[in-house]
């Protein structure tokens, strides 16, 4: 028994490695060992992984003198019964034996055309978490022995090892057919090359974008054409070296009398030399792009005639309205009472506010659109701060703060004089605004980068952790409310970056709420003639 269990052993293991047809090995398997133990009817079955009470049929034999092998194929489910032979075998991992005088218990749960059991060994394929299915074999002539179960160990660990290995490769086939299932999505183009940049495998929006159904066998240059170029030089990089670009090529691709532009990324996907290769159509993407250039020059088109709306429509008018305001206010009319007094400044208040409102818009979109005409020059820090500080000395005065210079000794900055004078203006007025009465406000200065670091500390509120850098953008508010305590539309610190951005710099706020605001700069150095 023990050789041809053997070569019944050995016949499985080589079916299953040549078609992996694990039915069709188990009915052979089966129908092999009713001959070899005189058995008259056998099945084996999956167990259910999720629910170890059901089991899943996959054959069935029944042998009978002087007919043909009765053979039943299927994925028929079957419930086991409490108790019962084929669940104690699967709870003890065990074989059970059941027949007259020793029965371990009834045998219920059996195949639909199952015949009358008079005795039955239920086998049970072992693995390592639990069984991972089983065997039964009945209707014996004889009686099942100890020697019996024993030398049938061959097959039921052979049979576990089959079962296990087709549970794993089922799962093999499923990542598979779903990696397939992704790769077929994709908008792009994806084609696994050879070591040699021949084709394996191509999804379909290769296939359509190469204009050709048959990739397969075909090298990937001679698909792109001429253009295919930078892409050979590329793959004889990988071929000479190993070194994958890391980033994308472009190459031109005839396809009729068009040319398409197309992006190609190559990546390393094993050890073997095999490739992955990554196919776009630029064409939508470079349409994108021009109706976005488009968009961009019409809505800067738009700007600058709104702009040049404000400069005709209110610049003039509201020049002519300060002008009669100053004349009423300098007494070209007569002596004003207090009440009209008052009321006449609050006017002209308001009116400078607008005029400066209207040449801060126009200031910006000078700066924005064409650029600031610099004439920079290299001048000690202390120059542009000491006529900042004059400009505003009247500001300093009427709200009590207290200015403090903290310029390292000899600082130079390389800047346009007048440009730099406004940024150092704006932010120090935004310093005494946000600051309150009777504050203090640090103007510093610092060598950094090569360059020169300034900026000016506050006392104020500060600010939240986040958005800090949309306040460089226009019309950009700390507060947005409507009830936010100070004025202002926004426009300042945009006014300063782009400033600061045409000098080659950056500007920057340093805050905490409740410990005050620190806005900096950096003007780099002169870069130096390579002459």
């Amino acid at each position: 028994m023990d050789s041809e269990l053997f070569r019944i052993v050995a016949s499985a293991q080589s079916s299953y490695v040549s078609d992996h047809d694990l039915p069709a090995i188990a009915t052979e398997l089966l129908r092999s060992l009713l001959e070899l133990t005189e058995a008259g009817y056998g099945f084996v079955a999956r167990i259910d992984s999720a629910d170890p009470t059901h089991v899943h049929l996959l054959s069935s034999v029944r042998l009978r003198p002087g007919r043909a092998p009765e053979v039943a194929r299927g994925h028929e489910a079957m419930a086991l019964s409490e108790g019962g032979v084929l669940a104690r075998a699967i709870e003890s991992r065990a074989p059970r034996v059941t027949e007259a005088g020793r029965d371990s218990g009834p045998v219920r749960g059996l195949p639909s055309g199952a015949p009358h059991i008079a005795n039955a060994v239920v086998l049970p394929f072992p693995s390592a978490a639990k069984p991972v299915g089983l065997m039964l074999l009945a209707n014996r002539r004889g009686s099942w022995s100890a020697a019996d179960l024993a030398q049938l160990g061959p097959a039921i660990d052979t049979c576990a090892s089959l079962f296990s290995a087709d549970a794993t490769q089922k799962k093999l086939h499923e990542r598979e057919q779903l990696h397939r299932a992704v790769v077929d999505a994709v908008p792009d183009g994806v084609l696994t090359l050879d070591g040699a940049g021949a084709v394996v495998s191509a999804n379909p929006a290769a296939r359509e974008l190469l204009g050709r159904p048959d990739l397969v066998g075909h090298g990937l240059v001679d698909l792109l054409g001429p253009g295919g170029d930078v892409v050979a030089a590329a793959l004889a990089k990988v071929d000479s070296d190993g070194e994958v670009p890391a980033g994308s090529l472009v190459v031109s691709m005839r396809r009729g009398t068009e040319a398409l532009p197309i992006e190609v990324r190559l990546r390393s996907a094993g050890t073997d030399g095999t490739l992955i290769a990554v196919l776009r159509d630029l064409t939508e993407h470079d349409r994108l792009l021009r109706e976005r250039a488009r968009v961009r020059t019409e809505s800067d088109r738009m700007k600058s005639e709104f702009v040049s709306i404000v400069s005709h429509e209110l610049r003039t008018p509201l020049t002519a309205i300060r002008g009669s305001l100053g004349l009423l206010d300098g007494g070209a009319v007569g002596a004003l009472e207090p009440p009209q007094r008052d009321l006449l400044g609050l006017a002209l208040a308001n009116t400078e506010r607008l005029v400066q409102l209207v040449n801060d818009i126009l200031d910006l979109d000078r700066l924005t659109r064409a650029g600031a005409q610099l004439r920079p020059v290299q001048m000690p820090a202390i120059e542009p701060v000491s006529m900042a500080v004059d400009s505003v000395s009247t500001l300093l005065e009427s709200t009590g703060t207290e200015l403090k210079l903290d310029l390292a000794p000899g600082l130079l900055v390389h800047a346009d004089k007048d440009r730099l004078v406004q940024v150092l203006v704006s932010l120090i007025g935004n310093a005494v605004k946000f600051g309150g009465a009777e504050s203090t406000v640090t103007i510093v200065g610092r060598s950094a980068d090569g360059g020169a670091l300034l900026g000016v500390r506050d006392q104020g509120p500060g600010l939240p952790g986040d958005g800090r850098q949309l306040l460089f953008e226009p019309f950009a508010q700390g507060d947005s409310s409507d009830s936010r305590p100070k004025g202002g539309i926004g426009l300042g610190l945009a006014i300063c970056r782009s400033i600061i951005e045409q000098h080659g710099g950056w500007i920057d706020v340093a805050a905490q709420p409740d410990r005050g605001s620190f806005f900096h700069f950096l003007l780099p150095a002169p870069r130096r003639s390579t002459r």
